[in-house]
């Protein structure tokens, strides 16, 4: 009896890996490979017309990872190296601002310094300049912009790096009498360097895969980035140039994230912990210049955060963007509206939260298989874990592009249709979720494991008594960071939906070309950016719980 279902257990195990596999080549490898085919026949541009969208598209990568590095790795440096006073409220603002969808930081860009803008209006006033009309279209808007979204991932990089330097390096240093800035020098940003370059490809691959804020404040000034020249291209059924194009960026950005790969692997086996106790010692006091650096960190998120966010509400309050600033102007029908429930927008967030859910859930399981079978059952068993974090590498116009292509005639037209949506969200949920459950995993006792088989429990018995609870905080965490990203996501739904499938993102994005207007589009980003935060929130809290249980002892 014990062997007949020990057997039974096998048989069940086989056909499930059986059965991921296939979903595994089907969605995820054969569109990839398929998209390798279309845009290698699709060559046929001269190289200038080629080149041009590539050029601009690392110029701005270039561009934002070096203030990204700047800014972030300047906060971080006050918030862990001296006796900074504002240090939680570092990290809140950071936390607020990487949450933000950089679109909507775009929105608030053109509202700041369009035409009629704010900007405008304060210039015109105070210093009677008739003639001044800023423009708010340019590579440098769009480098601005991206900024002040990705600079957060480098101030949290840095800082951890930071908190890990073996304090007793830096207090050698200043015995060997060197000042505070050749200990920085010399020791402190050669210690954090490898941090740095990980994040800075991190941050080059996610500036080159941007689709949403280059095609607002580039496309208007007839600037064309890798990721617009896409879109454009298929707007026009131009399917061999968005194909060629979506190839040489999935080729670019796959080595990046390799290379970031095996940059971190590195990382990984560096250990810089050392004596709490000398920290201490070796932090710098800031002094007389205390009260300017609160003065400067303060005026700065004032400027990218808090300015912004203001701009954003009064604008969603306004009858129509443009008006002055007086009470008769002010109304709340611009959320009356999104509220109505026979208008488009609640089908939008319904959209966005089901396809997005259910494409979750297909992710979780696919990820969750994934992970166990990399994490229990040995190296030849790597491939499935590597299929599918490989998605991470992939820019979301590509994942669009290669569903386009792979999916679009029978038996498997899914082009056109809800699933289309659902798979392709699937697809790039699937490496974050994966994460989180192999993040648990890898701190998991497998003694416990063996422990319940050796109890008696079959596979399957052991992995939803003993497994499965232990992974349940993470999995759910993925979930909510998996909702918050259809919420926000732009390029994969503007490429994929059908009449009544407008997901929000879908909307943000096309809201002013169908007369809705600046105050309608501000209401909406308001509504988007507090339900991301709420989610923010939630997903901090469970991510809190996965840390305790990563740093939880097993006897």
């Amino acid at each position: 009896m014990k062997n007949s279902k020990n057997y039974f257990s096998k048989v069940i195990l086989r056909g499930a890996i059986t059965l991921l596999s296939i979903i595994l080549i089907i969605f995820y490898i054969f569109p990839t490979l398929f998209l390798f085919y279309k845009g290698v026949i699709g060559f046929n541009y001269s190289f200038n017309t080629f080149i041009n969208p590539f050029i601009n598209s690392i110029k701005i990568s270039i561009w934002v990872f070096i203030w990204t590095t700047i800014i972030g790795g300047t906060l971080a440096w006050l918030v862990i190296k001296t006796d900074f006073p504002l240090k939680k409220v570092v990290d809140n603002f950071c936390i607020i601002a990487f949450a933000i969808p950089p679109y909507i930081i775009a929105l608030s860009w053109l509202q700041i310094f369009g035409r009629n803008g704010y900007l405008e209006r304060i210039v015109k006033l105070v210093f009677h300049l008739e003639n001044f009309s800023p423009s708010p279209y340019s590579l440098n808007a769009t480098i601005f912009v991206l900024t002040l979204h990705l600079f957060p991932l480098m101030y949290f990089s840095i800082k951890n790096a930071l908190n890990n330097i073996d304090p007793k390096l830096e207090y050698a240093g200043y015995l060997s009498g060197g000042s505070t800035f050749s200990v920085l020098r010399k020791i402190t940003i050669p210690l954090v360097k490898p941090s740095i370059l990980t994040t800075a490809l991190f941050v080059f691959s996610r500036t080159l895969a941007n689709f949403s804020v280059p095609a607002l404040l580039c496309l208007p000034a007839r600037i064309e980035v890798a990721t617009t020249k896409i879109y454009s291209s298929l707007t026009m059924l131009d399917t061999s140039t968005a194909a060629f194009y979506s190839l040489i960026l999935v080729i670019f950005a796959s080595i990046l994230y390799l290379a970031q790969a095996y940059m971190m692997s590195k990382n990984n086996k560096i250990s810089m912990n050392g004596n709490n106790k000398i920290r201490d010692v070796s932090n710098v006091a800031l002094n007389k210049y205390k009260i300017l650096s609160i003065v400067l960190v303060v005026l700065f998120f004032v400027l990218v955060s808090i300015i912004p966010a203001i701009t954003m509400i009064i604008s969603s309050l306004l009858k129509r963007w443009g008006l002055s600033l007086v009470i008769d102007h002010f109304t709340l029908d611009n959320y009356k509206e999104i509220f109505n429930i026979h208008s488009k927008f609640p089908r939008a967030f319904f959209n966005s939260f089901v396809y997005g859910g259910i494409a979750a859930i297909f992710a979780t399981i696919i990820a969750l298989s994934c992970a166990l079978l990399s994490h229990y059952k040995g190296k030849k068993y790597k491939i499935f874990e590597a299929i599918g974090s490989w998605p991470m590498a992939i820019p979301n116009t590509v994942l669009a592009v290669a569903t386009i292509f792979s999916f679009n005639r029978y038996p498997l037209k899914l082009y056109g249709t809800s699933w289309g949506l659902i798979i392709t969200y699937m697809v790039l949920f699937t490496p974050i979720i994966m994460n989180q459950i192999i993040g648990l995993l890898k701190s998991q006792d497998i003694k416990l494991l063996n422990a319940a088989r050796l109890s008696g429990y079959n596979w399957i018995t052991s992995f939803t008594k003993v497994v499965l609870p232990f992974l349940l905080s993470g999995i759910k965490s993925g979930i909510i960071v998996a909702l918050m990203i259809s919420l926000r996501e732009i390029p994969i739904s503007l490429m994929l939906y059908a009449t009544n499938q407008e997901t929000v993102g879908v909307l943000l994005f096309g809201m002013q070309s169908q007369s809705y207007g600046l105050e309608m589009t501000s209401a909406l980003s308001v509504i988007v950016v507090t339900l991301i935060i709420i989610t923010n929130y939630i997903n901090n809290r469970y991510r809190g719980h996965n840390e305790k249980i990563r740093n939880k002892k097993f006897i």
